[in-house]
């Protein structure tokens, strides 16, 4: 028997460190540039970020998220390690 996925959705994911994060000392933040490739994100896709803790990923309700071209930019209040998710 074959089953075929038809309704299945490509998934991303991108994993960055704390030393990817640069510092903006003129907003007292820190800003995170994450290029896509050839991964679209239009109205039908949802992006989460997730903050590593240990050896496993919690979801972060805490950065602020702008997609601009093919590339996905956060400002965060401190770096941290993580992930993108991207479905």
């Amino acid at each position: 028997m074959m089953t075929l996925k038809l309704f299945a959705r490509k998934k991303f994911a991108h994993f960055f460190t704390h030393e990817d994060w640069v510092p903006n000392p003129s907003v007292n933040s820190y800003s995170l540039r994450i290029p896509l490739g050839k991964t679209k994100i239009n109205s039908g896709k949802k992006v989460y970020l997730y903050m590593r803790q240990g050896d496993r990923y919690i979801y972060m309700n805490e950065g602020f998220e702008t997609v601009k071209d093919n590339q996905i930019f956060y400002t965060a209040h401190f770096p941290f390690s993580g992930k993108i998710s991207i479905k």
